[in-house]
């Protein structure tokens, strides 16, 4: 299921959904619905710039924290309404920071061609560039358009609405004009700043975009001011950050120290709030067909071929990905064979004999090759992985956060491989991408994650940048095991409802 929070759609239709950004979390590609590099790369790029948006301004903290806390059960009807208000005052603004910013990164004429038959995101489009004003050329408009848009989104009200605490805050506070981002970017166009704003940026031709960012956010601020809408002053949206992370702890210590708000263009390459995951979603959950395998003969004529997949997956995992019937009942750790169901659009699931480790299966079955699966939630689970630790290969598909657990597998000084490379995607228009995992603590396990191209892409630069040369760049990794990968793979993208890094939520 596509977020419709902030959702990004072909010829304004809801029926043809591209992504969305569901304000707090994370953000999806509906992959069967992309058409060609081009529209990927503007519909990842532009549900990252949400995220991007969301997660590092006052405003867009608040009403996705209030998301998250109203998850974590902190008042959770009265924060999941302040955040459907938030949503609600700041939609104009996030769809144009989120068109004109990819714009700025896909190509100004590009997106127009890509948006023509598209009149509300040509709207935005436009919106966003003539923020600037006359005279100002291109690769400098979305730069002016980002801080306009974030001055929009940083009121000053919203260090009352964190000094109020979590536990009071309600839709009652979300109401006045000066609160609301999408009146104040109304109010900020009607102050017809543009002539005004595009000589500032043209006496600042060659500054660093910084410089112009920051300078243009101030110019924000007091064309805002003397209209009556006051804003966080650009020295002070650190200080708004820790007010922030303080109104947090006194609800959830636990949320409160993983947070790393950042008030730069950096979120992408960051960790704040857990939010770099991109979803890829590539069908709606399929029904499954469940039986109990007991004759290993027709196990194998059933749910054989040139191998077999066997997948030891938790019953909340595989329920996330299928819709499972009431019957048989499922143990909390699944151990079953699995294939689609040919010109059906179903997956069976044949369960297998208690107990059974790969190994086991493959003597039961004879020839013909088994090859496990697992995925990162369930193996670490201590049954599954007593299971699954002497076999190899293990193939893990990773549905927890990837960087933070490559962080992890550093610190306790392991060693860890790294293979990225392009897939054969079945779905035509969009480009999906594989990075391989080994860690040489645990040598039969090869961990993957799938993204699409622009996601996988921030996730290596991330890796690169924080870790260096202590994460090994190898190529020849998926050398001895990429038919097992391939064949493993053609499986999933046959029968998977969405690849994630947010476990079972």
């Amino acid at each position: 299921m596509i977020p419709q929070t902030f959702a990004c759609s072909r010829d304004g239709l809801a029926a043809v959904l591209l992504g969305g950004y569901d304000g707090a979390g994370s953000w999806s590609i509906a992959a069967p619905q992309i058409r060609g590099d081009d529209e990927q790369l503007l519909v990842e790029t532009h549900e990252g710039l949400h995220h991007e948006l969301q997660s590092s301004t006052g405003y867009g903290l608040v009403a996705a924290l209030s998301a998250r806390l109203s998850g974590r059960g902190v008042s959770r009807y009265r924060l999941r309404e302040v955040f459907h208000e938030m949503v609600v005052r700041s939609r104009q603004v996030h769809e144009v920071f989120a068109t004109t910013l990819a714009a700025g990164v896909v190509g100004v004429d590009l997106t127009r061609r890509l948006l023509s038959d598209n009149t509300d995101y040509t709207g935005h489009l436009e919106t966003g560039l003539r923020l600037a004003g006359p005279g100002v050329p291109e690769p400098r408009r979305a730069t002016v358009a980002a801080a306009v848009l974030r001055c929009c989104m940083a009121p000053a009200g919203v260090s009352t609405l964190i000094s109020s605490g979590f536990r009071r805050l309600s839709r009652e506070h979300l109401a006045a004009d000066d609160l609301t981002p999408d009146v104040r970017l109304d109010r900020f166009r009607a102050a017809r700043a543009g002539p005004e704003l595009g000589r500032m940026v043209r006496d600042l031709a060659g500054a660093p975009e910084g410089e112009l960012m920051r300078a243009t956010y101030e110019h924000a601020r007091h064309v805002l001011d003397r209209v009556g809408l006051p804003s966080v002053a650009w020295a002070d949206q650190a200080e708004v950050a820790e007010a922030l992370r303080a109104a947090v702890g006194a609800v959830d210590t636990d949320l409160a120290a993983r947070l790393n708000i950042v008030t730069g263009r950096r979120p992408l390459l960051d960790d704040g709030l857990e939010y770099d995951r991109q979803k890829v979603v590539l069908r709606d959950r399929l029904p499954a067909e469940v039986s109990i395998l007991t004759d290993a003969e027709q196990a194998s004529r059933s749910f054989g071929g040139s191998f077999v997949c066997a997948v030891w997956m938790r019953r909340d995992v595989l329920a996330k990905q299928f819709r499972l019937p009431a019957t048989p009942p499922l143990p909390d750790l699944v151990a079953a064979l699995i294939d689609g169901g040919g010109t059906e659009p179903v997956v069976r699931l044949g369960l297998l004999p208690d107990g059974m480790t790969p190994g086991e299966v493959q003597t039961w079955l004879g020839p013909v090759p088994v090859v496990a699966l697992t995925t990162h939630l369930t193996l670490a689970a201590p049954e599954a992985d007593a299971l699954l630790r002497r076999s190899s290969p293990v193939l893990v598909l990773m549905d927890l956060p990837v960087a933070w657990h490559v962080a992890d597998w550093l610190r306790q000084g392991a060693t860890v491989r790294l293979a990225p490379t392009p897939l054969d995607s079945p779905f035509g228009g969009v480009e999906l991408w594989l990075a391989v995992f080994a860690i040489d603590r645990r040598p039969g396990l090869r961990f993957l994650a799938v993204g699409g191209k622009v996601g996988v892409s921030v996730l290596l630069e991330r890796l690169r940048q924080r870790h260096g040369e202590r994460l090994v760049i190898d190529g020849a990794l998926l050398s001895t095991e990429a038919s097992v990968v391939n064949a493993v793979l053609t499986r999933v993208f046959d029968t998977w409802h969405v690849f994630d890094q947010d476990a079972v939520e």
